[in-house]
């Protein structure tokens, strides 16, 4: 992938780039180690990627507090789609989106997972869709982003066996 493979839809916010902790080590500046951010989960893959590993009961939860990202959704499904999706996302273990969020965006989605198998993060790649057809998006970016998640879940997990480290 290169970094022109990539067009973000964003509200003005920033754009994130992740890296491995071996490759974080090699860089002239101490890494930001980001714990979080919000999205309207429920419309966008990186969301839908983290609904789906929810027990019902946490996915209740999760969608009875509206969204604060500022983005409008263009896709408003019903409970019955939505499961439909959430579904399609546990059984393929990613999930696409083909201008849901926006006109001519395409994504594609993959869980980052921790030491108990649960999703712990989500990341994706957007595309215009006028520049990449979806065959490209699963057959080169798809296995690319899978084996990058992979990755970073290995050194998420490693991290977390780590000791923690309290300085004055």
């Amino acid at each position: 992938m290169h970094k022109l493979d990539c067009c973000l839809v964003t509200d003005g916010g920033a754009a994130v780039v992740l890296c491995s902790a071996d490759r974080a080590r090699d860089l002239p500046n101490p890494p930001v180690y980001v714990l979080g951010f919000g999205e309207a989960a429920n419309h966008r893959t990186l969301g839908r990627v983290l609904l789906a590993d929810l027990e019902p009961d946490e996915l209740e939860e999760a969608l009875a507090h509206p969204s604060r990202s500022g983005i409008t959704p263009r896709w408003f499904p019903n409970q019955a789609e939505r499961d439909e999706v959430l579904k399609r996302v546990r059984e393929n273990g990613w999930d696409l989106a083909d201008g849901q969020l926006a006109p001519g965006v395409r994504s594609v989605a993959v869980p980052l997972r921790g030491a108990s198998g649960r999703v712990i993060a989500s990341m994706n790649v957007n595309t215009n869709a006028a520049e990449t057809p979806i065959e490209k998006l699963l057959n080169e970016y798809l296995p690319l982003l899978r084996k990058a998640a992979e990755r970073i879940s290995r050194d998420w997990e490693l991290l977390q066996s780590m000791p923690i480290v309290v300085r004055d």
